[in-house]
């Protein structure tokens, strides 16, 4: 019994200081990625050109109109993605599920290169990866019962996934090769990822749904982590596992095809961080959820930074995160490997 409590302290205090830390590290990369750039500036010249902005019209349109709209960007895309990446490993019990799973990701990108195959607006782009993606997933859920009615696992689902994902990439490279080179260059920039193209018109349409969406997965999070065990298991706790894993997949597609909408895609945050915070907390799934929010929006400021400040031309978010997601889930697996032993 003592070694009990004196466990479950010892993961208590981990826990607190994994959330101190990740806080604290958020704060600084976003004060220095404010100050960072091919034109430097300094905290006390950002904290003026909020307060008074004609002071320097050149810093104030740097940090706040260019700067501060992708950094918020990278925040919210961070946060709806980790999270959507636990959701899906939760309720599918696999530790391997991603955002991209159901193909959402492949649909906003054949969404995107319609767009800009048919040279519509930036922001139309935007809304119509949003419809591709949402599609996306509504031809998988279809495909799924083609599996068999009574199939109650998420193995078809997850077959339907996969296979949508094939003919999605499959439309991609059609518009591929139809575009000429300056749509070919845009679509595949589109598709690495990045916030270089990201305004506060974008952010007005994305937070509410995005936030809506983080705060109903977090208040169902208990009830989440109960499909890990099973649907039996979550009916004998009361929970009606069916519908519980539709509204999440509802919702974590919603907010994936949100996040897509403005900044393309961006990979590896909703598979490396989950499974790396899951390393960190012995797989206590009260603690996971939160702590995936914080290292994801971590995770996502850190690729911005260093896609803006490692060479004098900025280099695509996406490229960045999957160096880095790549190496961090290579650690992640040795280390699982090795407890396993």
């Amino acid at each position: 019994m003592y070694n009990e409590v004196s466990i479950y302290k010892k993961s208590q205090k981990r826990y607190r200081r994994l959330l101190v830390s990740g806080i604290v590290l958020v704060v600084t990369v976003f004060v220095m990625s404010l100050c960072l750039g091919n034109y430097k500036t300094t905290p006390t010249d950002v904290l003026a050109s909020l307060i008074h902005p004609g002071t320097n019209p050149q810093t104030h349109k740097i940090v706040i109109l260019s700067r501060m709209p992708r950094l918020l960007a990278s925040i919210l895309v961070g946060a709806s993605l980790s999270v959507a990446g636990l959701t899906y490993q939760e309720i599918f019990s696999n530790r391997m599920a991603s955002p991209d799973l159901l193909g959402v990701s492949a649909g906003a990108g054949v969404g995107a290169s319609i767009s800009i195959f048919y040279g519509f607006s930036f922001l139309l782009t935007g809304f119509i990866a949003f419809v591709g993606g949402i599609f996306a997933v509504s031809l998988t859920l279809f495909s799924a019962k083609l599996f068999g009615k009574n199939d109650k696992s998420s193995a078809s689902l997850i077959l339907a996934g996969i296979v949508v994902g094939g003919l999605m990439n499959s439309l991609l490279g059609l518009f591929k090769y139809m575009s000429n080179d300056s749509q070919l260059a845009s679509i595949t920039f589109w598709l690495l990822g990045g916030f270089y193209h990201t305004t506060y018109v974008q952010l007005l349409f994305a937070t509410p749904l995005i936030l809506t969406g983080i705060i109903i997965l977090f208040l169902l999070r208990w009830k989440i982590v109960m499909l890990r065990s099973g649907d039996n298991d979550a009916y004998i706790h009361g929970i009606n596992a069916k519908l519980l894993r539709r509204i999440c997949i509802i919702i974590t597609t919603t907010i994936t095809a949100v996040s897509i909408c403005i900044s393309g895609t961006i990979g590896w945050i909703g598979l490396a961080i989950p499974n790396l915070m899951r390393l960190l907390v012995r797989n206590d799934g009260r603690k996971l959820m939160p702590l995936s929010i914080i290292y994801g929006i971590l995770f996502t400021e850190i690729c911005d930074l260093l896609a803006r400040t490692i060479t004098k031309t900025e280099i695509p978010v996406g490229i960045i995160s999957g160096f880095i997601g790549a190496v961090m889930f290579v650690i992640v697996l040795q280390i699982q490997a090795k407890r396993s032993l």
